[in-house]
Formats: structure tokens, sequence, C-alpha cells
């Protein structure tokens, strides 16, 4: 009896270290796609809360093509071709599949964020391949251009944004109550979701939007209302 009474000592010590472990361990994490990030704050927004954002987890999404032996992407959002980091993220995994694709035009979604380099050509440093199938990009998936609020038709007050195809924009406000313009870069999170990154603190504007292909126009959700914009 004292031996087994040692033993059973022993056995709860066990299990009570390794429910410890557990715990300690299996903390939860957040994730876009299956990949773990630390999502901090980088922006503050007007008048909705702070924005979370990991700079590593921007939607891209387009062609992949290949010249001189080096891939890169053109983008479905802005119709323009950005090249792909060939020294940072998942390129050699980007192009291990690439070359297995025996399809054309070869269409990839995935999550990364554009490298600006001052002294050549930015890049798109890729982090994270959600699929590659076949596929091609639609004209009304472009996102860049002039857009205005409906009250802009008939009048020169409203708001307008210029989103560009180098991933900066120009927003115009111009109001009765309001003038304002801001500069920033614009990024996409999703498939129909825009992220605008910009330091100013406005009540008439937001950091983030709803692009609806089908529809063709950009609904921002602000304090004083949605603004919905439609393509110039």
């Amino acid at each position: 009896m004292k031996y087994l009474s040692i033993i059973s000592i022993v056995l709860l010590m066990f299990i009570g270290c390794k429910t410890t472990n557990n715990t300690t361990t299996n903390q939860p994490v957040n994730q876009i796609q299956g990949e773990p990030v630390n999502l901090t704050p980088h922006y503050q927004s007007g008048g909705i809360g702070p924005v979370n954002i990991a700079a590593s987890n921007f939607f891209f999404k387009g062609e992949l093509r290949q010249s001189a032996g080096s891939l890169s992407l053109f983008d479905c959002f802005t119709a323009t071709t950005i090249p792909i980091d060939s020294k940072n993220g998942i390129y050699s995994e980007l192009f291990s599949k690439y070359q297995s694709m025996y399809v054309s035009p070869v269409f990839v979604e995935l999550r990364g964020f554009i490298s600006k380099n001052p002294s050549s050509a930015n890049q798109l440093v890729a982090s994270y391949l959600i699929n590659m199938h076949e596929s091609s990009c639609q004209p009304n998936q472009i996102i860049t251009g002039n857009w205005i609020s409906n009250s802009m038709g008939t009048s020169p007050d409203g708001i307008l944004v210029e989103i560009n195809p180098d991933y900066t924009f120009n927003l115009k406000i111009n109001l009765p109550e309001k003038n304002l313009n801001i500069s920033g870069i614009w990024s996409m999170l999703s498939n129909y979701s825009i992220f605008f990154s910009y330091q100013q603190v406005t009540q008439y504007f937001s950091h983030t939007g709803t692009f609806s292909q089908e529809n063709d126009v950009i609904i921002i959700p602000t304090d004083k209302g949605a603004i919905t914009l439609k393509k110039r």
C-alpha cells in the first residue's frame, strides 16, 4: 500500500505538470489566412478607434509573369506590373510552384507588402501564398483612378479620392463646413476591402472601405454617415 501511495502521488504530480505546460503553450494567436501574425496598432482612425494592421499581410492578386528568370506580378487592382523581391519572403516557393504549373496565365492570390527603395524600383515582398491556379485579371477589378462622392456629380462640393497605381492616394474634401487635403498609402486587406494609411484625423473619411466590383463603387463608413464613391 505504501508503494501504491507513492506511485499515485508521482502520477498526480506528472499530470499536474503536463496540464500546466499545455495551458502556457497553447495560447491563442491572431491569424490571417492560417498564418500566425502579431497585429500591432500602426494607425489611429478618425472617430472609429485604432486600426490593427499587420504590415506583411496586405492582399494582392494578379497574373504571375516570368522575364529574364525573375517573377513579377501583374496586379489586378492597378493593372500594372511590379517585380517580386527574390531575396525576401516566399519567392522560392512561388517560383517553384509557378514552374510546375502547365497553364497560362498563372493567377495567384497572396499576402505581402510593397518594399519601397529610393535607389531602385519598388518590389513586392510575398509573405504568404493563398492559392495559385489558371485565371486572369478582369477590367472591373481595377481600383485605381478618381473616385468621387455622389454630390460632386452636380456641384463642386464633395469628396474626391485619387487612387494611384504606385499605391499612394490623394484625398480632397471640399465641403461648405470643411476643406482638407490628405495624402497617404493604400493597400488591399481582402478582395473587397481597401485600407487607407494616413496621419490626419478627420470625421469625414475612414481608414477602411468596401470595394464593390459588381457596382463599381467604394463605400466609406464615417462618423458623418456612409460615403458612396463612384469612379469618374
